[in-house]
């Protein structure tokens, strides 16, 4: 039977004034843990009890209520005159930037392994995909700044290529701790953020590709950054790249994060070797068979770490903004001719040469409206090879071995107003 409930109390309780998000994680819950509906009216009919009810935050002059996810269903609810569908939600920012977020339906490993298996063991010589425990990462030759992938998952999606296409937007500069705290929810008792973007240049001195790779414990300013990031040496006549441990924990233009507590436990761990097939790309052949399994209709989506254990890859390296009198770029043809294309090479003799790929994957974009960045890995290592990655060279050489964790929510931040319809390297 549906309710009718008085929105200036929950259970009989009068609703707290002055709390915000942030209090969620007071309580050990998350925004992504539940669907949003803004009501502003006297009192609101739940149409659909299946739901649990879960404690009302007031905000000016607006309540803000929270739900469980309810089977990943579209649930409307009746308030005065207003019919209100919360799906998806649009997170009131306690910054300037518009955020969005898409809690995922709910997807298991196995759920994963089973939808990607064939495509792998079609495409390598030798491959598994399994659900197994997650190594300690902090280790060689992962090398990452947390421990595990597990713990409230979640990917944001920040900027975009938008702000660099047809012109780099100079003011969009990110605080990767901020967009983690005010806007992906995290907790402050213990994080972690992997992923790829565009590198601090107000920090570096030039354009740079970023591998974020942070974790936190006990507080947003108890960080520990091993951050890297890829660069064209200042007035090198080869276009040499370095690859060099970042002072910041800021990124600019864009970003894609996987973002986790950073604790052990499941993942999803895939080894492959030999490709006999001719999808190149490692993550293409992950992120197109979880598609052919899901659909459109529903989206899964992906972050973790992969190492390049032997063999040879291609990468770029975005070199320092061209002047102004360069600019804009007139078609996707010609930023993509000023990129510097680099091939690099694993060669596995146990020397700790091994490439790590820091990667984040939809295999759908929610209702097609979210213009998110499909797929984007970027990659470091303790040498001077680094850069965007985009697909392997030599099929009879090439072995990888990764980990990766399902998100349980997308947040869109700071979404350009313009879409393109496709990536621009693709």
């Amino acid at each position: 039977m549906a309710k009718t409930h008085p929105v200036n109390s929950y259970d009989g309780e009068p609703a707290k004034a002055g709390t915000s998000l942030r209090a969620l994680n007071q309580l050990e819950l998350a925004p992504h843990d539940f669907w949003r509906v803004d009501v502003e009216a006297a009192d609101f009919t739940e149409e659909d009890t299946r739901l649990t009810r879960k404690p009302l935050i007031y905000y000016s002059l607006v309540f803000k209520i929270w739900y469980d996810i309810a089977l990943g269903t579209h649930i409307s609810y009746a308030a005065a005159h207003l019919q209100i569908t919360s799906h998806p939600i649009a997170v009131v920012s306690p910054t300037a930037m518009k955020c969005t977020a898409f809690p995922l339906r709910p997807t298991s490993l196995e759920e994963v392994t089973t939808a990607v298996r064939a495509a792998l063991q079609s495409n390598y010589a030798n491959a598994r995909i399994e659900v197994a425990q997650c190594p300690d990462l902090r280790r060689a030759p992962f090398n990452l700044a947390s421990e595990g992938l597990c713990g409230r998952p979640v990917i944001a999606d920040i900027g975009g290529q938008p702000n660099l296409f047809p012109r780099p937007l100079l003011d969009k500069k990110y605080s990767m701790i901020d967009i983690a705290k005010d806007h992906m929810q995290m907790s402050l008792k213990q994080g972690m953020l992997i992923g790829a973007g565009a590198g601090p240049f107000h920090v570096v001195g030039q354009n740079s590709e970023l591998a974020p790779n942070v974790a936190w414990k006990d507080a947003f300013d108890n960080v520990t950054n091993l951050t890297r990031y890829a660069k064209i040496n200042k007035g090198s006549l080869s276009g040499s790249v370095a690859c060099e441990k970042c002072p910041s924990t800021d990124c600019a233009l864009m970003m894609n994060l996987f973002g986790s507590s950073g604790l052990p436990g499941e993942v999803i761990k895939v080894t492959a070797r030999k490709r006999t097939g001719s999808t190149a790309s490692f993550t293409d052949v992950i992120r197109f068979a979880l598609h052919e399994h899901f659909g459109d209709a529903r989206p899964v989506s992906l972050g973790g770490v992969f190492v390049i254990r032997k063999g040879k890859a291609n990468f770029h390296v975005m070199p320092d903004f061209p002047p102004d009198n360069e600019l804009p770029f007139d078609s996707r043809e010609q930023l993509n001719d000023w990129l510097t294309y680099h091939d690099f090479s694993v060669y596995g003799d146990g020397k700790n040469d091994e490439i790590v790929c820091l990667s984040v994957l939809h295999s759908a974009d929610p209702d097609k409206q979210m213009g998110l960045r499909m797929e984007h890995t970027h990659c470091f290592s303790l040498g001077d090879r680094g850069g965007h990655y985009h697909y392997d060279l030599e099929d009879e050489e090439v072995e990888y071995e990764g980990y990766f964790n399902v998100a349980e929510t997308i947040y869109r931040v700071d979404r350009p107003e313009v879409t393109l319809q496709r990536d621009l390297h693709d």
